[in-house]
């Protein structure tokens, strides 16, 4: 009997490494582009202090959006009965009731995964539905009632996007194309073009793989043809000229690559984290004057993967311009228009948090 229980024994531990075996592949070299702007420092290097501003109870904020007197709230909720929006009125110190309620229904949200605001529209992305919602901001702001929601579908697999006009945006594809961004119609969901070449793909991986090895957030430069791409993985970001059609890449101050193996599960490739990967930038927010990011820059394995204490700050030509130290680690943040005040959110106290911005 336990000679017949050591078999069994064996026998599953064969399949178990067969499955490792087949699910790693060999790493491909990652080259985001072949032509990079490097640095090692930032000219200026300050700290900020935050204090509390408010208590949320509702979630985690993910992303905050200061419009006038408003902040708004993009929200990541627990179980199945949360809203993914919040304004807080900063002058009567006061938190609305929420908006987009989690569901399937009419003005729900399953998987809203990012927010933004293009001229005088908010608009939420669900990523799980793959459908975008739109709404007119100052009705929004205006409105202590459900405004009207406006949804549009798509059939493709997106991770972030941006709008680039009313009815156009440019959306980091997890699809397997071969470029960094598609440009896709709203009103339709169908993709109008794909832009930007990566300066190397691996032949020896798959490129459902390379592409999420490869992901990255992206902002829109509230008043121009701009937008940045920060990638997760490595300290490169890229700035893409709208109007120009041009790209320029800049990488720093660590300078560290890509590195992962591949995962296969149930038919579909993806990266795979290895001892070796470092999380860089973890999200970000824009102003018409810079790019702020924040940035993490520990390996896997640590606690602090997801979140940073570092703020990168870059001007819209890719100069490096200010490096931000907090004094507490945060998973996300948000920039008033002035540049003059940051929010964010302490997981700790459940605050959400200030401070100016020297």
């Amino acid at each position: 009997m336990k000679k017949s229980n050591g078999i069994i024994s064996l026998v599953i531990l064969l399949i178990v490494i067969l499955i490792s075996l087949s699910g790693c592949k060999e790493r491909g070299e990652v080259i985001i582009s072949n032509t990079i702007i490097r640095f090692d420092e930032f000219p200026i290097v300050d700290s900020i202090v935050f204090s509390d501003l408010f208590e949320f109870l509702e979630g985690v904020p993910w992303a905050y959006f200061p419009v006038d007197s408003n902040l708004i709230l993009f929200n990541e909720g627990t179980g199945d009965n949360y809203s993914f929006l919040y304004k807080y009125s900063l002058t009567e110190k006061a938190l609305s009731r929420g908006y987009i309620r989690y569901g399937r229904g009419p003005d729900e949200a399953v998987g809203a995964w990012w927010a933004g605001i293009y001229e005088n529209t908010f608009w939420v992305f669900d990523l799980t539905l793959r459908n975008v919602l739109t709404m007119d901001l100052n009705e929004f702001l205006a409105n202590s009632e459900q405004p009207e929601i406006n949804q549009y579908k798509h059939d493709q697999q997106f991770y972030r996007i941006a709008f680039i006009d009313s009815l156009t945006f440019l959306a980091v594809s997890l699809t397997n194309t071969d470029t960094k961004l598609s440009v896709v119609d709203l009103n339709t969901g169908e993709t109008k073009e794909e832009i930007g070449e990566f300066g190397n793909i691996p032949t020896n991986v798959p490129l459902d793989a390379f592409k999420d090895a490869c992901t990255s957030y992206i902002y829109r430069k509230p008043g121009g043809d701009k937008v940045v791409l920060p990638y997760r993985y490595t300290d490169i970001i890229e700035i893409y000229d709208i109007a120009n059609q041009s790209w320029i890449t800049i990488q720093g101050p660590e300078q560290f690559n890509i590195e992962y193996e591949v995962g296969t599960r149930f038919g579909n490739n993806f990266m795979v984290k290895v001892e070796e990967s470092r999380k860089a930038f973890q999200n970000g927010a824009v102003s018409d004057n810079y790019i702020y990011l924040l940035y993490s820059g520990h390996n896997h394995a640590s606690e602090y993967w997801a979140k940073g204490r570092y703020i990168f700050v870059y001007d819209w030509d890719g100069n490096p311009v200010r490096k931000i130290i907090l004094d507490r680690y945060v998973y996300d943040f948000g920039i008033s228009n002035d540049d003059k005040t940051i929010y964010s959110y302490d997981p700790e106290t459940g605050y959400v948090i200030t401070s100016d911005l020297q």
